[in-house]
C-alpha cells in the first residue's frame, strides 16, 4: 500500500508540476 500510495502521489505531484512549473 505504502509503496502505491508513493506512486500515485509522484504521478499527481509530476502532473500539477506539468501543468502549472513552478521551477
Amino acid at each position: 500500500m505504502a509503496s502505491i500510495n508513493i506512486t500515485v502521489d509522484g504521478l499527481a505531484r509530476s502532473v500539477e508540476s506539468d501543468q502549472r512549473p513552478t521551477h
